[in-house]
């Protein structure tokens, strides 16, 4: 089994996210995907491994740069992808 780690910053990372897992997917059913995800790949069957403190479409308005010093995200979030 093939694990691939995925991260979506905003609302439509998420969206292209779940289109790439559906087309990966077609072509190899035994991927799984596993990391920082929102409602869309979560339903395509990733695994959520990290949830942060902020709505992923608040993200989209605020920008990952601005919630991270803002503290918006979890103290942990950066590790917690590096492990992915």
């Amino acid at each position: 089994m093939t694990r691939i780690a995925i991260v979506a910053g905003e609302a439509s990372g998420d969206l292209l996210g779940a289109a790439l897992m559906r087309a990966l997917l077609a072509r190899w059913p035994d991927l799984e995907f596993e990391g920082i995800v929102g409602p869309k790949m979560a339903a395509e069957g990733a695994k959520v491994t990290a949830i942060d403190k902020a709505p992923i479409q608040a993200r989209a308005k605020e920008g990952v740069a601005k919630m991270e010093k803002d503290g918006a995200w979890s103290s942990g979030l950066w590790d917690q992808i590096q492990k992915l």
